[in-house]
């Protein structure tokens, strides 16, 4: 199973902050996203508006990089700090 975490408005949309039900790996980051986008209008039109980043095990990943079972993938929107 992968997790998938949600931060910032990402969370809020999802109505929670993390999924565990998203399936099995081996599979892209961007086909695991696709499977959300398919189910979840509001979540895919908030991915249009911005751009989202990932991390696989808290390292940064890109969307083609492949997730296998027992990884944690975090959707990581813009932040602003100061």
């Amino acid at each position: 199973m992968v997790t998938l975490t949600f931060y910032g408005p990402l969370s809020d949309i999802m109505g929670r902050k993390r999924t565990a039900d998203i399936g099995a790996g081996p599979v892209s980051i961007r086909s695991l996203v696709a499977r959300l986008e398919e189910d979840d209008p509001e979540f895919r039109a908030a991915l249009l508006r911005m751009r989202v980043n990932y991390a696989r095990n808290n390292v940064m990943a890109s969307a083609d990089e492949i997730a296998a079972d027992g990884d944690d993938i975090a959707l990581l929107p813009p932040f602003s700090g100061g």
